[in-house]
């Protein structure tokens, strides 16, 4: 697709060739669809939480997964209840951040920027990492929400510096958890409670239903309810 583009441009912008040599190349690769959502289980989710509260988990430092933690809490917390992406959160300022009115303000892949409300629990979890923000800035200026320390200064997360947080606390399970698998189990939840994908699409932010239409196809339950509804109507007990 990318030598397409480059030929168009030469052929059409340049002039510099009058046919696109990557005509001629048959077609391209099918690119296979994802057929599994890897997420956590509710059970796996407080289990993630009781780590970080309590410190526990595959890392050699604790002092400085406990240093962090409330950072941590909120960083994952925020990630599970609003469905964005984690790139969204690198980039959040304190500017996005409305604490009294209870929302947060980030933008997403495509430059979408989107208003996600939370309730107070949330903001009591936001609330212990902005008190401990401010003891470990030690005065200094910072616009970043999250931040990590180099030499004393802050500099903005990295998904490198997140994801291997979030392995070193799901080494409980033998799920390769990631930040991005955190908005999968995001879905996965709505999915399951409202058993609509365009509640699913509107969570995760999909520009396409059809991309939320994986979560559907994942729920082995709703397809048994939907074999048992037709197999009742069929023996005419439905």
């Amino acid at each position: 697709a990318i030598l397409t583009s480059f030929f168009n441009y030469l052929c059409n912008d340049k002039r510099l060739f009058d046919v696109n040599p990557t005509a001629r190349m048959g077609k391209r690769p099918k690119i296979p669809k994802k057929t599994e959502i890897i997420a956590l289980e509710p059970e796996e989710v407080q289990q993630l939480f009781y780590n970080i509260d309590h410190t526990e988990g595959d890392f050699i430092n604790s002092t400085i997964r406990r240093k962090w933690k409330s950072r941590d809490r909120a960083f994952f917390s925020i990630l599970l209840v609003t469905g964005v992406r984690e790139t969204a959160l690198f980039e959040a300022n304190m500017e996005d951040l409305f604490m009294e009115e209870r929302y947060i303000v980030l933008t997403d892949k495509g430059n979408k920027t989107r208003r996600y409300d939370f309730d107070d629990d949330m903001a009591d979890i936001i609330g212990r990492w902005l008190r401990r923000r401010e003891r470990l800035l030690e005065g200094k200026t910072c616009d970043y929400l999250f931040f990590n320390l180099r030499k004393g200064l802050p500099i903005r997360l990295t998904d490198v510096t997140m994801n291997q947080i979030l392995k070193d606390y799901t080494g409980f399970t033998d799920k390769v958890i990631t930040c991005h698998k955190l908005r999968s189990t995001g879905g996965t939840m709505v999915y399951r409670t409202t058993h609509d994908i365009y509640k699913v699409a509107d969570f995760l932010n999909h520009s396409n239903v059809s991309t939320s239409q994986i979560y559907a196809q994942q729920d082995s339950d709703n397809r048994k309810k939907a074999s048992s509804l037709m197999s009742g109507i069929i023996t005419g007990k439905q």
